[in-house]
């Protein structure tokens, strides 16, 4: 028997029950995306289960993914994950499916850097007020 893991990074399907407590409340990265173009096209991805995802997510978090209705009979096993630890970064996940549950989780970061975190020629160019970001440079 063979196995292979997809791991659609940062690609969420519907919102965690702690997102709020992290500003991601009504996140599902995927559907809105799908939404945002008129429909997607995945046609394996779609065969392998990806649109009966959904159903397996709390209905007030379920949202089709325009284009990747669910397979009547998908041609592989499919699920969704919520992390058990703490926390809001890609890495966690990944080792909780390795079975390695971190507690506590990570360090997160503040909303927004410090404002001397970015050396000034970056902040210079970066700047919304910037000549650069105008298009006069």
């Amino acid at each position: 028997m063979k196995i292979i893991i997809i791991v659609l990074d940062s690609v969420g399907i519907g919102a965690a029950p702690d997102a709020a407590d992290y500003g991601d409340e009504g996140a599902a990265t995927l559907p809105h995306l799908a939404e945002a173009v008129g429909g997607i096209s995945l046609p394996t991805l779609q065969e392998f289960g990806l649109g009966n995802i959904t159903s397996l997510l709390p209905s007030d978090r379920a949202l089709p993914i325009p284009g990747v209705p669910p397979a009547a009979s998908p041609r592989a096993a499919f699920g969704a994950m919520q992390e058990v630890s703490l926390g809001k970064d890609t890495i966690t996940g990944h080792w909780e499916i390795a079975g390695l549950v971190m507690n506590p989780g990570f360090h997160i970061f503040p909303p927004r850097p410090p404002p001397s975190a970015a050396p000034p020629p970056f902040r210079h160019r970066s700047s919304r007020n910037s000549a650069a970001a105008r298009g006069a440079a």
